[in-house]
């Protein structure tokens, strides 16, 4: 016979916000690809920056799983619940995530900062004492 295991729905919760996680970290990947070959203005990186962000976000979502009757009941107590692998390799992504995101958003900061110093003949942008 045949045993059916019913997957609860913090799992899948979970599961989604890992999936999620992977579509943004594949839009990132997409813009930046796409930017080696075509010049994009600096609000498309800034898009990039905030979906790193949220990627980060969803990403550290994916510990709901730690929630789920499916890993932590009573028939697979002897095996423990806790971070293995997986949710060391989780943190680090997160961490990767956030720090990629902040990168993007503070260099596209300062290439608009110096683009507009450029416009005005090196005079700093919002100075209007000519």
């Amino acid at each position: 016979m045949t045993e059916v295991t019913t997957l609860d729905s913090e799992l899948e919760r979970a599961r989604r916000f890992g999936l999620t996680a992977n579509v943004f970290g594949f839009c990132v990947w997409l813009i930046y690809l796409v930017a080696a070959c075509r010049q994009f203005p600096p609000k498309v990186f800034i898009a990039a920056g905030l979906f790193c962000y949220i990627a980060c976000f969803f990403e550290g979502f994916k510990f709901w799983i730690l929630r789920s009757n499916f890993f932590c009941d009573n028939a697979l107590e002897t095996l423990g619940c806790s971070l293995d692998t997986g949710g060391n390799c989780a943190i680090s992504a997160v961490v990767l995530w956030f720090v990629a995101g902040k990168l993007i958003c503070a260099h596209t900061k300062d290439r608009m900062n110096n683009a507009g110093e450029d416009e005005n003949d090196g005079a700093p942008a919002g100075d209007d004492a000519a």
